[in-house]
């Protein structure tokens, strides 16, 4: 039947999927359980390929439901089929067969054990619903059978398991087969990325809120920029484990990870501390390293450093390709996060558009002023050109103000730069990420000090 032939009664339904599969190329119908179900979308070799490789999704509303409730619902369903029930737990389903007192087969529907004495049929093509409305006549049993507004959809194809993470949440990869799942609570992946840590006030003001921040959000994973938090310049071991301490999960740096000499040596035994990537071969160290979450979900981070204005590292483009192309979304880990440590802002939105839809978050580290250009790139990933500085505000980019004001008058040395050591600002941003291992929302966060307070509702 043809979409110019349809008609539509009390004989021959059609159902509440019917005009999306019209708008969708549906071409040609047949009745089935009294109802309109496609059979026809057009080209049937493509069909068969995206089922092959990719996903399709179906209207099966046509498998209509029996619902059999009542206080001898359970006796009556036995009744009904010679499949043995005794073991049917709430929530299971099993195939089952329905046959007539001569034993001869009128449908094989799948049945599903939703209450003690609460049951559906999901029928094949069939009047079921008749014939156990007759059988219950006179079966002296306490029952009521009717027809539930219950309308399937099926999903198939290698790639429905990715479809079916973004709509119900991680917990669908646990679902049992042959079971029911109710009510499933989707709990998104949510981290916090915090910038560039600057002496002593920015350590003092992550150690003394990050563990309130990680409660209030119910936070998994947390990644830190630490490449100033020794004195502004490089970061130490013990530094480096205070920050671990505070629940920071991940630290990565940029240029000065080299400051402190004693970082060449530890770097090599310590996992969570990461330099940028985009180093030569050889350099000590691990420009990025797969993590686990608080819950077991695998989360890659990279660190890479620009090369605008900046030293002349190997092309972070191409080091990225070779990282991700070896652990990908989805095919790897559940998660990658960037820390794209660059002078030129033009360089982090390149990198950004880049990576669109391959990595979770871009984000921009080094310049240690927060931009207001967070948002959610048309493919997916966060993005951000530099997420700020954690420490005192009231300075010249975490440094006490006099020496950098003496260079730029005199253009002559004017010493060692010294942290400026006031109230610190705690400046990140919080992203979710869903199944897919992209953003679904993200927000920048500032806590203390002179900046503007941003504690968002999260």
């Amino acid at each position: 039947m043809t979409k110019k032939d349809f008609g539509f009664g009390t004989q021959i339904r059609k159902s509440p999927y019917f005009d999306a599969t019209v708008k969708w190329g549906a071409m040609g119908f047949s009745v089935y359980n009294h109802m309109y179900i496609p059979r026809d979308f057009g080209d049937p070799e493509k069909n068969f390929w995206n089922l092959i490789n990719d996903a399709i999704l179906c209207d099966v509303a046509v498998e209509r439901q029996v619902e059999i409730t009542g206080p001898d619902a359970a006796e009556f369903v036995q009744l009904l089929t010679p499949r043995d029930l005794s073991k049917l737990s709430i929530g299971q389903c099993k195939y089952v067969l329905i046959t007539n007192d001569e034993g001869c087969l009128l449908n094989d529907p799948v049945l599903l054990r939703i209450a003690e004495n609460h049951f559906w049929l999901s029928l094949g093509d069939s009047d079921i619903l008749l014939w156990a409305q007759g059988v219950a006549v006179n079966s002296d049993l306490n029952v009521t059978i009717r027809e539930p507004d219950v309308s399937p959809l099926q999903l198939q194809g290698p790639k429905s398991i990715y479809i079916m993470k973004v709509l119900f949440g991680y917990q669908i990869v646990y679902m049992i087969y042959y079971w029911l799942i109710e009510n499933i609570e989707r709990r998104y992946m949510k981290a916090l990325f915090i910038g560039d840590i600057v002496g002593q006030s920015g350590r003092k003001v992550v150690q003394d809120n990050l563990q309130k921040i990680i409660s209030r959000y119910d936070l998994d994973f947390v990644v830190a920029n630490g490449e100033n938090s020794a004195s502004g310049f490089g970061i130490t071991e013990k530094i480096f484990h205070s920050l671990i301490d505070a629940g920071i999960d991940v630290v990565t740096s940029g240029n000065h990870i080299w400051d402190q000499r004693e970082t060449l040596i530890y770097i090599e035994r310590e996992d969570r501390l990461l330099r940028p990537a985009n180093y030569p071969i050889g350099s000590p160290g691990r420009g990025s390293f797969v993590y686990k979450t608080r819950d077991g979900k695998q989360v890659l981070v990279i660190n890479l450093m620009g090369r605008v204005f900046m030293n002349p590292l190997d092309d972070p483009f191409k080091v990225v390709d070779d990282i991700i192309e070896e652990t990908s979304l989805q095919n790897s880990v559940d998660a990658i996060i960037v820390d794209m440590h660059a002078e030129a802002t033009s360089e982090k939105l390149a990198m950004g558009y880049y990576l669109d839809g391959r990595v979770s978050m871009v984000i921009g580290t080094h310049t240690h002023v927060p931009t207001s250009d967070s948002r959610i790139l048309e493919k997916g990933t966060g993005y951000i050109s530099d997420v700020g500085m954690s420490g005192d505000y009231d300075s010249i980019l975490g440094f006490n103000k006099k020496n950098p004001i003496d260079k730029f008058i005199t253009s002559m040395p004017s010493g060692r730069f010294i942290p400026a050591n006031g109230d610190g600002t705690l400046s990140g941003i919080l992203f979710e990420i869903n199944d897919l291992g992209l953003v679904k929302k993200l927000c920048p966060i500032k806590i203390g000090g002179l900046l503007a307070q941003d504690y968002p509702e999260f």
